[in-house]
């Protein structure tokens, strides 16, 4: 397993702080043994605690005994637990703060196992606990959904494959942490649990699910090619006879689709992209509704969401006047579309009006998401990139709603 925080070399550094953590030794030791793992010079930690270099330096050599809050200082400026520095050995397998997914990883990659709850799990209650776990999750409460899948992953993967059911409940839940984790960043674990979801799939439109995850996560890091090349095959391979296929069928087909041209789109291939939209609004036509993707996926497909990928095409060609004006026949209908793809969307609009250079439409969308759903927010480089966009052409003072922008996206001032 590869822990990661989302940088790479944090993750390899947090990694080396765990698995050399002294066991004894003066805490100066220990603060400057971290620090130097951490990557940071005696002025980073300073700034990084809020204490002054003097008081670092005296920490690290040793003179006198460090008080509690300067402890807690130097915890938090270090991503690791007060204890830690204080007392190493008590907090050996307590997650650091700073990932606060391990705890997921941990569920994920022990692959079986006894339930949470310490009894044999059930499909039936395997699924009772991702239906518990939707209202955070599809509102974009990541914090608080992340408290449920630890439980969920033991528990699906106790499942056993003979049971009914079984290997759909298990695959529902994979699909679920896939897409959590894939929407905040971790994309390594998101691929593992979208891979386990397609090894237990049991259906067609369980394998497109985890395949669409699977394809969303490589669009995310910019790994375009490799997933245009897997969601062609698998629309390829799914490919339904309209007239004979059942629901979950064509919004699974159409669901893909999408996630093709989307691919398509990034890599300047505009026709070919139009192509597999015009199929997937074929599928959409047939189904008539907007319905739910798959049981385990926060995802729906049906006309409204293939519009918002249409705004979305133009606004990545560069066609602003036309994702603007999609945007403004879909107002009445956005209701219907999941809250992520509507967040989505809302960037979307928000990247039309920058080309157009109507900034205070921009921060008005923005701050309308960073007041709706602000973890969704933090998550997305696309919305670091529009507002950064905005930052480098913008001349004098910056206001607060920009600074609270830059703040909820991360963007460094």
């Amino acid at each position: 397993m590869n822990s990661t925080t989302g940088d790479g070399a944090a993750g390899e550094r947090i990694e080396a702080i765990r698995r050399e953590r002294p066991a004894a030794g003066a805490i100066g030791e220990r603060v400057e043994r971290i620090r130097k793992l951490r990557g940071m010079t005696q002025k980073e930690l300073a700034r990084a605690s809020g204490l002054g270099e003097h008081t670092i330096k005296d920490v690290e050599a040793g003179k006198g005994e460090p008080r509690n809050r300067t402890l807690k200082a130097l915890a938090g400026a270090l991503h690791v637990y007060t204890s830690d520095l204080a007392n190493p050995g008590e907090a050996e397998h307590q997650p650091v703060p700073g990932e606060p997914w391990e705890d997921v990883r941990d569920a994920l990659y022990a692959r079986g196992g006894q339930p949470a709850q310490g009894e044999p799990a059930t499909p039936e209650g395997v699924l009772a606990e991702l239906a518990g776990l939707r209202p955070d999750w599809e509102a974009g409460r990541y914090s608080r959904a992340r408290l449920l899948v630890p439980g969920l992953v033991r528990d699906a993967m106790s499942l056993d494959d003979d049971a009914p059911g079984g290997r759909a409940a298990r695959s529902a839940a994979l699909i679920a942490t896939a897409e959590i984790l894939t929407m905040t960043r971790q994309f390594e674990d998101g691929a593992v649990a979208a891979r386990l979801a397609l090894d237990a799939g049991p259906e067609m439109p369980d394998h497109l699910a985890a395949v669409n995850v699977l394809t969303w996560g490589l669009l995310r890091q910019g790994r375009t090619g490799e997933a245009c090349a897997l969601a062609a095959q698998w629309a390829d391979r799914a490919e339904p006879r309209f007239s004979r296929a059942t629901t979950a069928e064509l919004a699974g087909y159409g669901k893909i689709l999408l996630m093709v041209a989307a691919a398509l789109v990034t890599d300047n291939q505009p026709g070919a992209a139009q192509d597999a939209l015009s199929l997937a609004r074929a599928a959409a036509a047939a189904i008539g509704r907007e319905v739910r993707f798959h049981p385990g996926s926060a995802a729906r497909f049906g006309p409204a969401t293939c519009s918002v990928i249409t705004a979305e095409t133009a606004a990545r060609m560069r066609q602003p006047d036309k994702a603007l004006a999609i945007a403004e026949r879909l107002r009445g209908t956005l209701a219907m579309i999941e809250p992520a793809q509507r967040h989505r969307h809302g960037l979307d609009v928000a990247s039309a009006h920058a080309m157009r250079r109507e900034y205070a439409d921009v921060v008005a969308v923005m701050d309308g998401l960073r007041r709706e759903a602000p973890e969704w927010l933090g998550n997305q480089q696309y919305a670091r990139d529009i507002l950064e966009g905005i930052l480098h052409r913008r001349r004098g003072p910056l206001t607060q709603e920009l600074r609270d922008l830059a703040a909820a996206t991360r963007l460094p001032l």
